[in-house]
């Protein structure tokens, strides 16, 4: 329900900052929820559907540094839905009176990053599996494309492991790919020679023990 409004903030203060006849340079959204306004300085895409949609939507048309806390006992939205003993009609019209003083004396949070709601965060799961890559050579008219085409694959390989390390990415295969490539071509020939010629070499192996 908090985002929820903080959604309805962001909706109502752009359609009265488009009104053609007023001119608004800045605009502050309060909130008194903490957890709300620690979503607001995440990636959207860490939460679950619901919430990554708002958070996005709220980051579409503001800026996180225009989001402040308020104390429930200061927010003066809350007397809509909740019943107090306190006359709320002045303070409707004027606002608060902190409003009327230097923005260094506003209210703020101290304790605002330790306090999340952890439920509508993603799990991320990393799973590890082995698989074997068929590779036909025969698909190549020469061996410069071959082992270039191995380079490439290694490229990729090492692009996925940049990514998930968070480092820079590399752009383009360099001597060290192709240099891979072609001992593991050299190894993947020899591999298949000793099962295609399994026979013949037992009996090579044979006479030459004899010798």
């Amino acid at each position: 329900m908090e985002l929820q409004a903080a959604v309805m903030r962001a909706r109502l203060v752009q359609k009265v900052m488009s009104t053609r006849n007023l001119r608004i340079d800045n605009a502050t959204y309060w909130s008194d929820s903490k957890t709300v306004l620690k979503w607001l300085t995440m990636d959207p895409r860490n939460f679950h559907q619901f919430v990554m949609h708002r958070v996005a939507e709220i980051l579409e048309t503001t800026l996180v540094e225009q989001w402040r806390w308020i104390t429930s006992k200061l927010n003066l939205a809350d007397g809509a839905t909740k019943v107090t003993g306190q006359n709320q009609q002045e303070t409707w019209i004027s606002g608060p009176e902190f409003l009327k003083t230097d923005a260094s004396n506003w209210p703020i949070s101290k304790k605002q990053e330790s306090i999340i709601d952890s439920s509508e965060i993603r799990k991320h799961v990393t799973t590890h599996t082995k698989s074997v890559v068929m590779f036909n050579a025969n698909y190549f008219s020469n061996w410069r494309r071959l082992y270039r085409a191995v380079a490439l694959v290694l490229l990729f390989i090492d692009w996925l492991r940049s990514k998930s390390a968070g480092q820079d990415m590399p752009a383009t295969t360099t001597m060290a790919h192709v240099s891979k490539a072609k001992m593991l071509l050299y190894k993947l020939y020899r591999r298949s020679q000793s099962i295609a010629f399994a026979a013949e070499l037992k009996t090579l192996s044979a006479e030459t023990a004899l010798l």
